[in-house]
């Protein structure tokens, strides 16, 4: 029909159509508003433990772990059980310390820390929970965390599978974070329930919304 118009063109997105993702701040009103506004049930996980399932984040094989930013930093001068070697935690506050381009840096509260070059003392490198170090500037402590700690999911349609409860029955209308519950808080229960979701993003994170949300 415009063929008069028309020119060949070598681009390789020449024949896509434009994408109709958005990328959007998920921070929790803007979860409930999601929710209010599609019907999408748009929410953030939390109570993830630190067990066999999380993985090794100091085994030579692993290099990710994900970090939660405590509101107190004296959190780091008291006893939490767990003792790194100074060789560990010095890896760990050299990373938390690392800047990042914006994307990745836009939740400054939650980082994902991966090592490269660098490694834990090999004492470190059987344990799942790495405890709170202190980094990331400004006398900050961190408290190591589960891989998906605060990740946002589109559980819409979800029912917990032991409870057999809904998605709805368990979180109100005003909560934007679900807490998973602690009868059944093992990775096994978490990875097959979350096995057919994929994360949007992380809470207060930039997220990219399908164009079905």
């Amino acid at each position: 029909l415009n063929e008069d118009h028309c020119r060949l063109s070598f681009d390789t997105d020449a024949c896509q159509t434009e994408s109709a993702v958005e990328s959007v701040p998920l921070t929790a009103s803007n979860l409930l508003a999601i929710r209010q506004l599609t019907g999408r049930f748009v929410v953030a996980v939390d109570g993830l433990p630190l067990d066999a399932g999380s993985g090794l984040p100091c085994a030579p094989s692993a290099s990710a772990s994900r970090w939660a930013l405590l509101p107190n930093s004296a959190a780091c001068s008291t006893e939490d059980g767990i003792e790194l070697a100074p060789d560990t935690v010095s890896t760990m506050a050299n990373l938390l310390d690392e800047r990042r381009d914006g994307r990745k840096d836009y939740n400054p509260t939650l980082k994902d820390v991966r090592r490269v070059l660098t490694q834990c003392d090999p004492s470190d490198e059987g344990k799942h929970d790495l405890g709170h170090v202190a980094g990331g500037g400004g006398g900050s402590c961190w408290r190591h965390v589960h891989p998906d700690h605060l990740n946002v999911y589109d559980l819409t349609g979800y029912t917990h599978p032991g409870m057999g409860q809904s998605i709805e029955d368990m979180v109100g209308p005003s909560e934007a974070v679900w807490t998973f519950p602690a009868s059944s808080a093992t990775n096994q229960d978490f990875v097959a329930a979350m096995a057919a979701y994929t994360p949007i993003g992380k809470l207060d994170d930039l997220g990219e919304l399908a164009p079905s949300i």
